[in-house]
């Protein structure tokens, strides 16, 4: 990521932190961050689009902790499970700004349609990756259970975190991560021996009842497009030109009766932008195939 952004992303997550989204100023970011409004505008073309992009470098910072932690094909399930638990625990704690602005902001922020989306579809990303980690673990007899086991796992995790730092608790990262590993042990072993029905039974069933619609679900995929662009293009002038393009999709998109002419000519300027880039447009083909049809 651009030193700048982060700089930027960095002060808003303090910022709104220690007051609220709604009553902080672009010019106290720009302030603490000791960048120019320029800038800011160069990388962000609202406060809500900041807002976004907090959320997706947050994500993006944990789910390359997993995949981190995965690639590691010397350790056992077990040993990658723990050490999955602990690496996530250290993040978390590390960023614990992030967490005090999500509490601080909760309810104002759920009220954002790409926010609420992208919270929603990321979970459903950890409960998988924790469900396929515990399966490899405990193997078949727990796969009807493993998604409920993924859940209180998670959920063992969140509040335990939610209490330490909310009340100032001092924790060694090392002995919450053990400890919270051998919960999900007793949890599985007092599964496996009673032999309940599961409650959550798997993640499509999550997925089919989902809060947000497709709209929100492609403003999501619009910003991960973004990012994207600003980590993978190289050329400045080009990247903030795809990006500009983006923005002008995503304006006619949020009104009550987009234009698809104007939504489909700016698609036929990004394929023509990315005519020599093959891996980006694969990205808009992938982006426009559910507003366009293709």
């Amino acid at each position: 990521m651009k030193d700048k952004k982060q700089q930027i992303i960095q002060s808003a997550i303090k910022l709104f932190g220690e007051r609220d989204y709604h009553t902080t100023s672009i010019q106290e970011i720009v302030s603490l961050a000791g960048v120019s409004k320029g800038a800011f505008y160069l990388h962000f073309h609202s406060k809500e689009e900041l807002l976004i992009s907090i959320y997706t470098y947050f994500f993006e910072l944990c789910f390359k902790g997993l995949e981190q932690v995965a690639s590691d094909t010397t350790s056992s399930p077990e040993t990658i499970l723990r050490k999955v638990i602990l690496q996530q625990l250290k993040i978390i704690i590390e960023n614990k700004e992030f967490l005090t602005m999500m509490q601080n902001n909760g309810a104002a922020f759920i009220q954002n349609d790409t926010i609420k989306q992208m919270i929603y579809e990321t979970n459903l990303q950890f409960m998988a990756w924790f469900q396929k980690r515990i399966e490899e673990v405990y193997g078949s007899p727990i796969e009807r259970h493993s998604l409920d086991c993924a859940v209180m796992l998670n959920s063992l995790l969140k509040d335990y975190l939610f209490y330490c730092l909310s009340y100032n608790i001092s924790i060694k990262h090392e002995e919450l991560a053990s400890f919270l590993y051998e919960r999900l042990d007793d949890l599985v072993t007092g599964i496996i021996r009673k032999k309940t029905a599961p409650i959550l039974s798997s993640i499509d069933m999550l997925q089919q009842n989902g809060l947000c619609g497709e709209g929100s679900t492609w403003l999501l995929k619009v910003e991960q497009c973004k990012q994207w662009i600003e980590t993978t293009i190289e050329d400045p002038r080009t990247s903030d030109t795809l990006i500009q393009s983006l923005h002008a999709v995503i304006n006619e998109l949020k009104k009550e009766e987009p234009n698809e002419i104007i939504i489909q000519g700016m698609y036929n300027y990004l394929v023509t932008l990315s005519k020599d880039n093959p891996s980006l447009l694969v990205q808009l083909e992938q982006l426009f195939a559910w507003r366009l049809g293709k």
